[in-house]
């Protein structure tokens, strides 16, 4: 197995600039981190998915070390400048892969510029109505934003918290403490990229999901997701959609396990196989 060099620099666009890390060779494959951590997430993945692929792994506006929002901004602001910064790198065609908020961003891509998306994968995703989202959105509960330095220690239980409902077996130890860390940090920090001006909550996605006719669409799944309960709602709202479920633990969120990197990757190769140049 060759060793993979994972590059990092900037995707210019006219809202400023977005954070990406790169490797491999071959076909683009874009991952969009899952909210509110960062691309950090992905190096695993990378480095395996890399032996096939040109992987770019980007924070979306106001996360990770993109830069800050200037106004609120929603899920098709993020897929606009998306689409811009990875046309100024000069990609034009990709498969594309986003989860939660950012399978939101990933859809709206799509449904913007399908010819440019050539594979979409949606790793767990919401299928409540408007009204039911925003009902969800008053009950939601979060360690509040303020000037004390509990502040940081009240989030980082969150974080922890967010971790083992993901990832059933997560023990936090010094062998991951690294890479934990860090996405604990990109969650921490957060609120400060700017007003977020639509949510996960405020967004139809069913009703989205079902324009996807163009682009061959795959809904990855795991009984261990926080959104496995919308699973096969959105299923059945994507024209032609197939599915890939995880019986277990969903490889991508075992953030300290890089060996079953090697098995999600195998999975989205499984699927790209399938769909034409």
């Amino acid at each position: 197995m060759s060793v993979v060099t994972i590059r990092r620099g900037f995707l210019e666009t006219a809202a400023g600039q977005l954070h990406y890390r790169r490797c491999g060779h071959g076909d683009a494959f874009v991952l969009l981190m899952t909210l509110p951590l960062n691309t950090t997430m992905f190096l695993p993945l990378m480095r395996v998915l890399g032996e096939s692929h040109d992987c770019i792994a980007v924070d979306l506006m106001g996360y990770g070390d993109s830069d800050r929002r200037q106004r609120p901004w929603t899920c098709q602001d993020h897929a606009e400048a998306l689409l811009e910064g990875l046309a100024a790198l000069g990609i034009d065609r990709l498969h594309l892969l986003g989860g939660h908020f950012t399978g939101q961003v990933a859809i709206e891509a799509a449904l913007l510029a399908p010819e440019r998306i050539r594979t979409l994968f949606i790793d767990g995703a919401v299928g409540w109505s408007l009204e039911e989202g925003r009902e969800l959105a008053r009950n939601w509960t979060m360690p509040p934003w303020y000037v004390s330095a509990s502040y940081l220690a009240e989030h980082w239980d969150y974080v922890q918290a967010l971790f083992r409902r993901l990832d059933p077996e997560f023990e936090l130890r010094a062998g991951n403490m690294d890479v934990i860390a860090e996405l604990g940090l990109a969650y921490v920090t957060a609120p400060l990229g700017g007003a977020e001006g639509q949510s996960m909550f405020d967004y139809d996605l069913v009703a989205r999901a079902r324009l996807l006719e163009k682009t061959p669409t795959v809904l990855i799944g795991s009984p261990t997701d926080t959104l496995w309960s919308q699973h096969e709602k959105v299923l059945a709202a994507i024209p032609r959609g197939r599915e890939y479920r995880f019986e277990t633990i969903n490889p991508l969120y075992q953030f300290d396990r890089p060996d079953r990197a090697v098995e999600y990757a195998s999975m989205l190769r499984s699927f790209l196989h399938c769909v034409k140049p």
